[in-house]
């Protein structure tokens, strides 16, 4: 009946509704939304260590989930790989909310009694202090760090108690693998609680890995061929051009032209030249021309002592 009440007012994409709340013969049954896929802890066993940008993904929406369930006042107390439901396409769900303690809730622990899952557990919690939020946040850190190194943050001891004994005084290691996560995850693994981020802190961010890896791809895809282009030319800029430069097909169209009247000009150059250089005589000879004694060339003047002939004789 917790899990009931803690999960049933829960109405939130990354949060397995819970139906009904069934008692038989003793037992409660819960009626559950089916997700069809694997849980995180199915998924690493079968895949491996996972790359930082899908456990960002997965982890922003298990963070959007406890967001809404830290605004209620509800704290799930058991977040781990195991309790994180994963679909097709990696859509994420937050699951088992059944040591979830509310607000105004009784406490469950009670002395000698450890519950939840140790591996998981804040250092504060360990310590034996009240569970809060701030576990949450500490323990779906612990969860992102398992699932990039593909090993939990602690090494694993032989029971519960030397493993809360470890995460009380010691200090997790860094991780190797996370990439853009590392300082997500730090942040989320303070040792500090009044420093650490909330779950709505630690959503934003994981969104915003998400998002910029998926940007950044594209960026640096788009920007391959820019210093390529750069490295071939030593200035820092491009050498200029006239604005007004015409295109190169325009002088190939002015060649006809020029052509046509450079023929004509050439054709009046030959025929004035013509002109100029003919004889002289061609010039002034023609058909009933009589030429003059001053047009008549030197050395062809009448012989001297001859008598030039007297004109005839007019009739009376």
């Amino acid at each position: 009946m917790r899990e009931a009440r803690s999960s049933a007012a829960l109405n939130h994409l990354n949060v397995v509704s819970i139906y009904d709340a069934v008692e038989e013969d003793d037992h409660m049954w819960l009626v559950m939304e089916y997700v069809p896929g694997r849980s995180l802890s199915e998924v690493m066993a079968e895949d491996g260590r996972l790359p930082p940008d899908r456990v960002a993904w997965i982890g922003a929406q298990v963070a959007d989930g406890l967001a809404a369930a830290h605004q209620r006042g509800t704290t799930h107390r058991d977040v781990k790989p195991g309790n994180i439901l994963v679909a097709e396409g990696d859509h994420a769900k937050i699951t088992d909310f059944g040591i979830a303690r509310t607000t105004g809730d009784e406490q469950l622990t009670r002395s000698g009694m450890v519950t939840g899952t140790p591996s998981y557990f804040s250092p504060e919690l360990a310590r034996g202090g009240q569970p809060s939020p701030g576990d949450d946040v500490w323990a779906l850190g612990a969860t992102l760090f398992t699932a990039v190194e593909g090993r939990p943050p602690y090494p694993e001891q032989s029971n519960a108690m030397a493993m809360l004994s470890q995460i009380a005084s010691g200090r997790p290691s860094r991780p190797e693998h996370a990439g853009p996560l590392t300082e997500v995850i730090g942040r989320m693994m303070d040792l500090d609680p009044g420093s650490r981020w909330s779950m709505a802190d630690a959503a934003h961010a994981l969104h915003r890995v998400h998002d910029q890896r998926h940007v950044t791809g594209t960026h640096e895809h788009t920007m391959a061929f820019v210093p390529a282009v750069a490295a071939s030319d030593p200035t820092p800029e491009p050498t200029p051009r006239p604005m007004s430069a015409p295109p190169a097909s325009q002088p190939r169209r002015r060649w006809p032209i020029v052509a046509a009247a450079a023929a004509v000009v050439l054709i009046l150059a030959v025929v004035v030249g013509s002109s100029l250089l003919s004889d002289p005589d061609e010039t002034t000879s023609g058909a009933g021309a009589t030429p003059s004694a001053e047009g008549s060339p030197s050395g062809a003047s009448p012989s001297e002592g001859e008598p030039e002939p007297e004109p005839d004789a007019v009739p009376p």
